[in-house]
């Protein structure tokens, strides 16, 4: 397993948990949800705020343009960009458990795993979370180009 990965997220969060979910949108305070499923995730992530909050390090182009986390607790948008250590996180929990529970879709999901074994490539994938399926969409280059689509 890798040690960082980014993701870069732009989706909306269901309408029954608006209310509930900003801590967690900005801050990162998965260990505070009233809601158990949420808690949980929180607790079995050494560090959970990660996400939405682990600071940007390795992908340039997103230095370059950074997306702000933000949250609308009306429309429920869900912006954020972030590289959690992927040993006090877990992406699988995450993308098949956590997104399904959380949102209603997912415009937006860039994500990059750093490689074990060179050369360092910052390509990152590219998809999209709709009616509870994920949608694979291409493979993004150094430069933001869809260089090959799925």
């Amino acid at each position: 397993m890798s040690l960082y990965a980014a993701v870069r997220f732009k989706g909306i969060v269901k309408k029954e948990l608006r209310d509930i979910f900003e801590p967690i949108a900005m801050e990162g305070k998965w260990r505070e949800s009233p809601v158990p499923v949420l808690r949980d995730f929180g607790e079995c992530c050494f560090s959970p705020g990660a996400i939405p909050c682990g600071a940007i390090g390795y992908m340039e182009r997103w230095k370059k343009e950074p997306w702000e986390r933000r949250y609308n607790k009306e429309t429920g948008e869900w912006i954020f960009e972030a590289e959690p250590n992927t040993r006090s996180f877990d992406f699988l929990d995450w993308e098949d458990e956590i997104i399904p529970y959380c949102m209603e879709s997912v415009e937006h999901y860039e994500s990059w795993m750093e490689p074990l074994n060179g050369p360092y490539e910052y390509t990152t994938h590219l998809q999209k979370f709709q009616d509870g399926e994920w949608i694979e969409i291409g493979i993004i280059d150094e430069d933001g180009n869809l260089i090959e689509k799925r």
